[in-house]
């Protein structure tokens, strides 16, 4: 290390003779001898003691790693020494810049590259896999924030891509719609993303692999198919997000698919919303929020007390209730809310609707589970250790999906008549109703007034 600073700074002629700069007099060297090179366990363990070196009092280093080789396998496995060394917790060591010397044949001198972008790759495929697997975008965000680049497309696409995030961890699907309709827009232009630059060329081959993975949700016309995205999120393990996309979706889906819905006549639209409207005045004021959605109510909450009453002690009452719904279909009776559905066969219906019925059970079942459980410290701690309440939803999960995906394969190319009703108008309806029972409360029938 002496013989070097004597040659460099003192015998080299006035021409090539370098200068130590004062922010310099304290550098310090490591040279591993080229018969260590290829025990590459020697200079790993070099750069990670660098760190150690390190006084506690300093504030700042300046950390230049030069490889005498060109080896690819070499430069990668360094930047993974380096990027451990960043992500240590309480490190205080970050990457500012990487050089590469580039060499050129014939010449003594080399070409110097800003290779930067290289040593930040493995944030950015950390972050691209949070998103692609678990839809998570804050890694993807915090990574594009602290490049300090600026492009126009990359910006949309993880903007994009906070939409699906923030939809999924809400279980809001309008949030995911638009995260999926801002994705799908972006990919209608078919322009390469290489002309982005280097970041172009990355975040490109991330498109890429959101297009792949999303698939039919971004190339199917119109509005997001409900089934695909219940099967998107059940194949990326969001259960939790599955159970309640299915439960607060799945009656809307079902009427206005066709496959189980209250009303095919438009002249009898106004008879219907009456008798929706006499449930309502039977209901406790705190029941309303049930009629807020009369999709939801229909397929869920109508005619609960057919069970109750006509049950037998010890059958399954969520099959029995989907029995009930199912035979609506055929029933004539004025005074019930008849059902109808598009579907070839009643049993079909039936078991799409015990689907919703049943995973409903379960999804209670795991929101409060009993305290022996817990007691006994039952916990699921990887995928081979399924418990019994992850076999079942899973189980239910998929019963659900290839039953709506019979139904719907049964309403194919039909074009049901589908009268909607409004929430407004139930509860206009129930109040018209209740008006008139109380004037004629008030002027009984023959009294004078």
């Amino acid at each position: 290390m002496k013989w070097v600073k004597n040659y460099l700074y003192k015998q080299l002629k006035p021409s090539a003779k370098l200068e130590i700069l004062p922010v310099n007099e304290n550098i310090c060297a490591r040279y591993i001898p080229a018969g260590m090179l290829e025990k590459r366990e020697y200079w790993y363990e070099s750069i990670l003691d660098v760190d150690q070196s390190v006084p506690d009092e300093k504030d700042e280093i300046n950390l230049f790693v030069s490889l005498g080789n060109e080896s690819a396998v070499d430069g990668h496995m360094v930047l993974n020494m380096l990027d451990i060394l960043i992500s240590t917790p309480g490190s205080n060591v970050r990457l500012n810049k990487n050089y590469r010397v580039c060499e050129s044949a014939g010449n003594l001198t080399g070409v110097i590259e800003d290779n930067t972008i290289v040593s930040r790759t493995t944030d950015l495929v950390v972050a691209a896999h949070a998103f692609l697997n678990h839809s998570k975008t804050d890694m993807l965000v915090n990574f594009w924030e602290n490049c300090g680049e600026h492009d126009e497309r990359i910006s949309r696409l993880i903007y994009a891509a906070r939409h699906v995030d923030v939809g999924i961890s809400m279980c809001n699907i309008l949030e995911v719609q638009e995260g999926i309709r801002l994705l799908r827009n972006l990919f209608m232009d078919e322009r390469s993303w290489t002309k982005d630059g280097d970041y172009g060329l990355l975040f490109g081959l991330i498109a890429g692999c959101i297009q792949a993975d999303y698939g039919v949700l971004l190339t199917c016309d119109g509005g997001i198919p409900f089934i695909e995205l219940i099967k998107w999120a059940y194949r990326h393990q969001l259960y939790q997000q599955v159970l309640t996309l299915i439960e607060s979706n799945a009656p809307t889906n079902l009427v206005n698919s066709g496959i189980f819905f209250y009303c095919d006549d438009e002249a009898r639209k106004d008879e219907v919303t009456n008798l929706f409207a006499l449930q309502r005045l039977e209901m406790k004021p705190y029941e309303y929020y049930k009629m807020d959605d009369i999709e939801h109510y229909f397929v869920k909450n109508y005619d609960r007390a057919g069970v109750r009453l006509n049950g037998s002690r010890g059958e399954d009452r969520t099959l029995a209730y989907a029995v009930l719904r199912a035979q609506s279909i055929e029933n004539r009776d004025p005074a019930k809310i008849c059902g109808h559905t598009a579907c070839s066969s009643i049993d079909t219906v039936k078991n799409v609707l015990y689907a919703y019925y049943h995973l409903g059970d379960v999804r209670n079942q795991i929101s409060h589970a009993d305290s022996n459980a817990m007691a006994e410290r039952r916990l699921i701690v990887s995928e081979s250790d399924d418990s019994y309440a992850m076999l079942l939803m899973k189980e239910s999960i998929e019963f659900f999906i290839k039953s709506y995906e019979a139904a719907m394969e049964e309403v194919q190319n039909k074009k049901p008549k589908i009268v909607a009703i409004t929430a407004d108008k139930v509860r206009n309806a129930a109040d018209c109703i209740r008006r008139g029972r109380s004037q004629a409360e008030q002027h009984p029938s023959g009294e004078r007034r």
